[in-house]
């Protein structure tokens, strides 16, 4: 069960990437005309590919928005900004933000206030964490067939493409005995299997 547990997070100035300037040049070109989907209050009627928001409430100066920074990733950025913050951006007088990020250094989310919730960070997953628990003392194994034979003892039932997919998570384990292919793993698991049943 996933837990919400939100952590401590950090601000810092981050570079305004291009491609969201150029989406903030659309979205000011859009308040600047007084388009509708500038003065309705929405979160998603201004829209591209990789950034979606809109007026966060109707009759004020603030919009919001989300920015996925690399495509098909779950990485965002969650921005707050006001008409003329945006029109600086445009102009090149403002050239970065300043956002909230968790400590956690593999983390590549950013957020407009300490308070919000981060999906990877912020929550805790007694399931999750457990297994972790298990991939990391089976990370001592001697071989990558007792690494194997150890994670079967824990998940009876795993199907070997999930069995890879927890071993290639583990980058350090196949730079040290190589990786499994899926013949490898269905032979190898079905080995294990009948020698647990004599």
């Amino acid at each position: 069960m996933r837990t919400e547990k939100i952590q401590v997070k950090i601000t810092g100035e981050v570079i305004i990437p291009d491609d969201l300037i150029g989406f903030f040049r659309e979205v000011d070109d859009l308040i600047k005309h007084n388009d509708e989907v500038t003065i309705i209050e929405s979160d998603d009627l201004i829209q591209t590919k990789f950034a979606y928001g809109g007026l966060l409430e109707e009759g004020a100066d603030r919009f919001g928005f989300i920015y996925f920074p690399e495509e098909n990733t779950r990485p965002q950025w969650s921005i707050e900004l006001t008409a003329s913050e945006i029109a600086k951006i445009v102009e090149g007088e403002k050239r970065t933000l300043t956002l909230w990020k968790c400590q956690n250094p593999n983390c590549r989310s950013f957020f407009s206030s300490e308070s919000e919730t981060c999906f990877d960070c912020d929550y805790i997953d007694d399931e999750l964490e457990e297994k972790q628990r298990v991939l990391n003392m089976l990370s001592q194994s001697p071989t990558r067939e007792s690494w194997v034979g150890g994670y079967l003892k824990h998940f009876p039932d795993a199907h070997p493409l999930g069995i890879i997919g927890d071993y290639n998570s583990q980058v350090q384990l196949g730079k040290k005995w190589g990786y499994f292919s899926l013949n490898e793993m269905q032979s190898l698991v079905e080995k294990l299997r009948d020698q647990n049943a004599t």
